[in-house]
């Protein structure tokens, strides 16, 4: 099978208390399962569900496909780094991820090659909703890759492109 799916009580609405908790730590972190899944879509394609995960530490994605399934799919992070692509040939596409620190000290999605000569390569973002990071969006040394309809909403600053070759 090319497809894998989250278990589905990572992804539901939470109410205000449940979201206070989660914020004071008292919440079940869903971080690990996450990674799990995460580490399981590898070469994959992986659809989020309509509804929010918490986590609590950067998520790292090794390649393959992250898809959600509408505009109800939302990860939510609190105070970490979002998802961190560590691999070539990487798309992600149609979800939310937002993080509740108001510090701005984050990253939402972060793509990083190791250097001009050995750069991270055909990376997508498309229709990709960034919400409250300081940064959006940061692409070091990545080649052939592209972003597309991706909204950054209350970030500090939108996109930061460092080291790129033509994309």
């Amino acid at each position: 099978v090319n497809t894998t799916y989250p278990e589905a009580h990572l992804f539901r609405y939470l109410t205000a208390g449940e979201v206070l908790a989660f914020q004071d730590r008292t919440y079940r972190d869903l971080t690990e399962p996450l990674q799990n899944w995460l580490k399981a879509s590898e070469g994959r394609t992986g659809f989020l569900p309509q509804g929010e995960a918490w986590f609590r530490a950067r998520l790292q994605y090794g390649g393959g496909t992250i898809e959600g399934t509408g505009a109800g799919s939302v990860l939510n992070s609190i105070q970490c780094d979002g998802i961190h692509v560590t691999s070539n040939q990487t798309t992600l596409s149609n979800f939310h991820i937002r993080d509740y620190n108001d510090e701005k000290t984050h990253s939402g999605i972060v793509c990083v090659g190791g250097s001009v000569s050995a750069p991270r390569s055909k990376l997508s973002i498309t229709s990709v909703n960034v919400r409250g990071y300081k940064i959006g969006v940061d692409w070091q040394y990545t080649v052939n890759s592209r972003l597309d309809d991706v909204d950054t909403l209350y970030c500090s600053k939108a996109v930061r492109l460092f080291g790129q070759s033509v994309n």
